[in-house]
């Protein structure tokens, strides 16, 4: 299986994320074509960005557990997952759009590849029904020295309120940095998509872990 944890924080959020991918082909191999199993969460608190008196930060948690397949394609691999997801809004605003609890399907696509020794490529697009959360990722890297690689990253998140915004920043990632496990360090420039929300910062720590 493969697995990963994170921080991440922006103008106006800041929480943890944890996640993996379990094998469940012949070989039990996450890197060959065969079913998976992933499994994902996200506990944190955003500004509620309200003019309700005695409205403080929101809390905010989610969770999916999504049945997929993975393919070999030439250097890459690419996978399709389907299946439940919540998310949760703690909102004291009563007036809010998003607030509460919400069930929902999920559906995910994710594909990466190794384009040259020295250049890869990982995208990733998924939609939730659960107050209708879309989110798309990409990110190119480039391999700077033995196990460390850098390169630009973009991202686009929109839900059933409106909310949209898009992300464009950069990473570095060292491979086996820590006990053969990798981290991965990123950041940059939020662009809220409405007049009303402002623009920002993330940045955000990764740590990837193989279990072979």
């Amino acid at each position: 299986m493969e697995a990963w944890a994170g921080l991440g924080l922006t103008h106006s959020f800041y929480g943890g994320w944890v996640g993996g991918v379990v094998a469940l082909s012949e070989h039990r191999n996450v890197w060959e074509t065969g079913f998976v199993l992933r499994g994902e969460a996200t506990l944190g608190w955003y500004d509620a960005n309200t003019n309700t008196p005695n409205v403080g930060d929101v809390l905010y948690n989610n969770g999916s557990l999504l049945f997929g397949y993975r393919q070999k394609v030439g250097n890459g691999l690419l996978t399709g997952y389907i299946g439940v997801s919540y998310e949760s809004h703690d909102n004291d605003d009563r007036f809010a759009a998003i607030r509460g609890l919400e069930g929902g399907v999920r559906g995910l696509v994710e594909y990466y590849t190794q384009i040259m020794p020295t250049w890869d490529f990982y995208g990733q697009a998924s939609h939730s029904t659960a107050f209708e959360t879309t989110f798309l990722f990409a990110r190119s890297g480039f391999k700077l020295a033995d196990k460390i690689w850098a390169g630009p990253e973009a991202a686009f998140f929109r839900n059933e309120d409106d909310y949209r915004e898009n992300r464009l920043g950069g990473f570095v990632r060292f491979e086996q940095a820590f006990f053969g496990n990798g981290i991965t360090f990123s950041g940059g420039w939020v662009n809220a998509l409405r007049r009303e929300d402002d623009d920002g910062w993330y940045a955000t720590v990764n740590f990837d872990f193989q279990f072979r």
